[in-house]
């Protein structure tokens, strides 16, 4: 059973892009990485994904309900720093959740303003 398989939504429904916008929106809402195999092929995904986007865009993520196994808590931040340098013009993300702010947060430091990270779709949105 692969990452596809066990999330509600499939990767493939997971980005949209508003070419008038040059925005995309990615759901990450329920998705949970708890393998290297799950984690691989999220990376491959959005490599393929985004490169086949052909320019940088700027990013909405939605963080809601995301789990992230400890064990795996630095391979996908360098993940997330390497697709926010090959592709992201700008990006933002938010969770309801504050302590999972705050974890992304420390995880992405470097990358992204502690500040950048919102409780809500509309601040996330406003804040690009």
């Amino acid at each position: 059973m692969g990452l596809s398989d066990r999330a509600v939504m499939r990767l493939e429904d997971r980005l949209r892009y508003e070419p008038e916008h040059n925005l995309v929106f990615a759901n990450f809402e329920g998705l949970g990485i708890h393998t290297k195999v799950e984690l691989d092929a999220l990376s491959h995904f959005l490599d393929a994904w985004f490169a086949a986007v052909g320019h940088k865009v700027n990013v909405i993520i939605n963080y809601d309900n995301f789990s992230l196994s400890a064990h795996l808590a630095d391979a996908y931040y360098a993940m997330v720093r390497r697709n926010t340098g090959r592709y992201f013009l700008s990006s933002t993300r938010y969770s309801t959740n504050a302590f999972f702010r705050r974890q992304l947060g420390a995880g992405l430091a470097g990358v992204t303003d502690p500040d950048r990270i919102y409780r809500t779709f509309e601040q996330a949105r406003d804040g690009l």
